[in-house]
């Protein structure tokens, strides 16, 4: 299987840095434009099937990049659910729950949101997404849309790594990586890549 992996394109919540989680907030002008790139790079893979968060930000984004083939929504795509931090400013959000946020940000080992999810559950969800999908889409070319949080833990899960990054792997707006499952192992093709957005305005964004 080669599997596709692109983060959703920048959102109205990320041009503000607040805090998404599970929010449905709307790609902004420029996260349209991001997935419009996207779009253009990936023109000539045919996807066999194409999965998304069914959160909104995701599935617009996979609309764009495939328009020939509604996404088939996931909830196992969805980014961290965040709890009493969505909605908040980040700045907020580093005064209020700093060990919490800062946890999430440096892959601290059994961090958990305020009412929402631990990171745990987040990996075990996304591992299931992935060896799922390995099983039902074998020889086949997949895309899926996520999340920067999401997409972090897909990169752990495919390199094995069970303890603590020492620097989190970076996840742009509109990023694409590739996966490669073959006999039964993982393989990272390329991560993170955003040479299809040169010349575009560029912010990492709040998750």
């Amino acid at each position: 299987m080669e599997l596709y992996v692109v983060r959703h394109g920048q959102t109205t919540a990320n041009e503000t840095n607040t805090i998404q989680g599970w929010g449905n907030t709307p790609l902004s002008t420029l996260g349209t434009q991001q997935a419009e790139r996207a779009a253009v790079r990936l023109r000539n893979v045919t996807f066999s099937a194409v999965y998304s968060s069914d959160l909104g930000r995701a599935m617009e984004t996979a609309r764009h990049i495939a328009p020939y083939a509604e996404p088939t929504p996931s909830t196992q795509l969805r980014e961290w659910h965040l709890g009493e931090l969505e909605g908040r400013s980040r700045e907020d959000v580093e005064k209020h729950f700093a060990e919490a946020w800062y946890g999430f940000l440096t892959d601290a080992p059994d961090v958990a949101m305020p009412g929402g999810e631990g990171k745990d559950d987040v990996q075990r969800r996304v591992s299931d997404f992935l060896e799922q999908l390995a099983v039902r889409h074998a020889k086949e070319t997949i895309l899926a849309v996520s999340h920067c949080g999401a997409i972090r833990l897909m990169f752990k899960h495919v390199l094995g790594i069970t303890s603590r990054l020492p620097r989190q792997p970076q996840v742009a707006n509109a990023s694409i990586s590739r996966i490669v499952h073959v006999d039964g192992l993982w393989q990272l093709g390329c991560w993170n890549d955003t040479a299809h957005l040169a010349g575009l305005e560029s912010k990492h964004g709040s998750y």
